[in-house]
């Protein structure tokens, strides 16, 4: 019998078996481009200001160490990724050449209006289990 989580994980390898297909990247070029872009996000937004010392590089760092923050960063990412798959199929049928761009482009979207908003409430959430596990 398979659970919710087994199904999620199943749909996700397949949506990203079509993301691979249509974008031409290898699964290591899509690793780093999720991996940088997390990067620019939690720079950008886990911290309350810009990184000015070593005590919010050592901040980061935590952070970053934490594997629930990566596993709720590549979660948000593939959730994503199901409503893409149309228009990555219709730009692929017009010409596949812009298909990696309008990805990433699409990815980027995060850093504004309504996504943000979402990732900002899971990130605190993902951040919250994080400090109850600790105490």
């Amino acid at each position: 019998m398979s659970t919710h989580i087994d199904k999620m994980r199943g749909q996700y390898n397949y949506n990203r078996m079509q993301v691979l297909y249509l974008t031409g990247m290898s699964h290591e070029q899509l690793c780093n481009m999720q991996f940088d872009m997390g990067m620019q996000w939690l720079r950008k937004y886990a911290l309350p200001t810009e990184i000015t010392d070593a005590k919010d590089e050592e901040m980061l760092s935590w952070i970053l160490s934490q594997p629930i923050i990566w596993k709720w960063w590549v979660n948000e990412w593939n959730r994503r990724d199901e409503p893409y798959l149309p228009v990555l199929y219709s730009l692929y049928e017009w010409d596949k050449r812009v298909v990696n761009g309008r990805y990433k482009a699409l990815h980027y979207e995060c850093f504004v209006g309504r996504t943000l908003r979402t990732l900002e409430d899971g990130y605190c959430s993902a951040i919250g289990k994080q400090n109850k596990a600790i105490s």
